[in-house]
């Protein structure tokens, strides 16, 4: 990057800290650009970069470098330089195109600012700042918006200031050869843009502090939301990968029990053709008839998940007897009980509340078989309904093997299984179906528990017709 006056002298030089550069840089300080051959002539020159100061606005002009394979073309970006009135920047950009002669400045103009950066110039000490028309017009302000003195960091996204600090920290240290850093820059109508910052200190203090920053920011902000979804379709994928996987394991587990239960109760059964065997053959055929609606169960949770990735669980609102409803339940999953075990369900306030009648006896049966599988033998049961005035409660409470704090974050994802239920059967769809028909009737719901302290589950439903 040279810097000019208005007569096309090169009165400074910045370039890469290489032996190549640096002796390119003694080949340009103190003479006119015209002398450096494969551009336009003096006079051109020089007016385009008066136009610049004068009018503040950057100005472009191309050359040609003879290499070994021919004419490279060059486009000088030419920028005002704020501090001084009589001075501008001259920026070569590379396009790593060879063209022939006949190629245009305004064609030139074009490629550039498709493919240009916005370029901005901060005084560290003095506050005063420079950004050129490409950075206004990549992030929606008005040419003069950005004032002298302001804070242009608070620009930057919460987030990301930490980041750019260290960045920029890293550079002043020696540890990077550029500042450079990707953050999101606030734009004038309030949204953040993802921009690719790379700068350069051109002058130091006497005290060695940083005093002038000049860079770029590049707009990237399509590719970062083009990196951010390829993220998150590889991360379903995966999560879709996983679940397959914990599908067949568990499917291939809780099939087998049921299945080698049928198989070897038939064929106990099939041995017992005597009068007096028939309490042996009645014995394995329940365990026939518990093993199929234990499958039928399993196959309907799988169903049941099917349908609500579908979207085809539709709700139906109606005025039920709620009290009436949960104790239907209740006898009903007396039959499954453990030895001992007993439920004492409790009702308060009114009896008619507007639900899904199958949702919530499904709901409930599902907490309540919960409660009576982690609890053990002889163990006590609690299901409480409450109606009061547009909000109805339902809490279905154990004394079973708990829940740990780490197990509750993931206690309705599909196919989870607490890190305690050991050889406990179960799909890990249970809770999961749970949620969604919670969710489906405006519902929510909560779990309190401690490992080995019980578990607690509370459905909160609100009245919206």
């Amino acid at each position: 990057m040279l810097e000019v006056n208005r007569d096309a002298y090169v009165s400074d030089v910045w370039v890469r800290d290489t032996y190549v550069e640096a002796e390119r840089a003694r080949m340009f300080k103190g003479r006119y650009i015209h002398e450096l051959g494969g551009g336009p002539d003096l006079d051109t020159i020089s007016a385009l970069i008066t136009e610049c100061i004068d009018k503040k606005q950057d100005k472009y002009f191309e050359y040609f470098r003879r290499e070994d394979k021919g004419n490279t073309r060059y486009v000088v970006r030419i920028v005002p330089l704020h501090e001084d009135a009589d001075k501008a920047y001259l920026i070569s950009d590379n396009l790593g195109v060879r063209y022939g002669a006949g190629a245009t400045e305004d064609k030139w103009k074009m490629a550039l600012d498709a493919a240009g950066d916005g370029m901005y110039d901060f005084n560290l000490v003095t506050g005063k700042m420079f950004f050129s028309d490409k950075w206004h017009e990549i992030f929606g302000y008005n040419i003069g918006e950005m004032s002298d003195g302001m804070d242009w960091s608070k620009l930057i996204h919460p987030d990301d200031q930490p980041l750019t600090a260290r960045a920029f920290e890293a550079y002043i240290n020696g540890e990077k050869p550029i500042y450079q850093v990707e953050f999101r820059y606030k734009c004038s109508d309030g949204s953040y843009k993802w921009v690719l910052s790379r700068g350069v200190v051109m002058s130091w203090t006497a005290d060695g502090k940083p005093e002038r920053l000049i860079g770029t920011h590049k707009d990237i902000n399509e590719r970062k939301q083009n990196e951010m979804a390829l993220f998150k379709a590889l991360e379903n994928e995966k999560e879709l990968g996983q679940m397959k996987t914990k599908f067949i394991s568990i499917a291939s587990h809780e099939f087998r029990t049921p299945l080698s239960t049928i198989l070897s109760s038939a064929y106990l059964a099939a041995k017992y053709g005597k009068t007096e065997d028939q309490p042996k053959r009645e014995k394995h055929l329940h365990r026939i008839v518990s093993s199929v609606t234990t499958l039928t169960d399993i196959l309907n949770d799988f169903l049941s998940v099917g349908r609500l990735e579908e979207g085809k669980i539709h709700v139906r609102f109606s005025s039920i007897d709620v009290k009436l409803q949960t104790k239907t339940v209740v006898g009903e999953i007396n039959t499954i009980l453990k030895k001992g075990q007993r439920i004492f369900y409790n009702h308060t306030g009114d009896n008619e509340f507007y639900l899904d009648l199958a949702l919530y006896k499904h709901i409930v049966i599902n907490l309540l078989s919960n409660a009576i599988k982690f609890s053990p033998e002889n163990a006590s049961i609690y299901i409480n309904t409450d109606i009061d005035k547009d909000k109805m409660t339902l809490s279905v409470k154990d004394n079973g093997i708990g829940i740990f704090e780490e197990d509750k974050r993931h206690l309705f994802e599909r196919f989870y299984r607490g890190s305690n239920v050991g050889n406990i059967q179960g799909t890990g769809l249970g809770l999961h179906i749970v949620s969604k028909y919670v969710e489906l009737q405006k519902g929510i719901i909560d779990c309190i528990s401690e490992p080995g302290n019980g578990t607690e589950f509370i459905v909160r439903f609100y009245k919206s017709i």
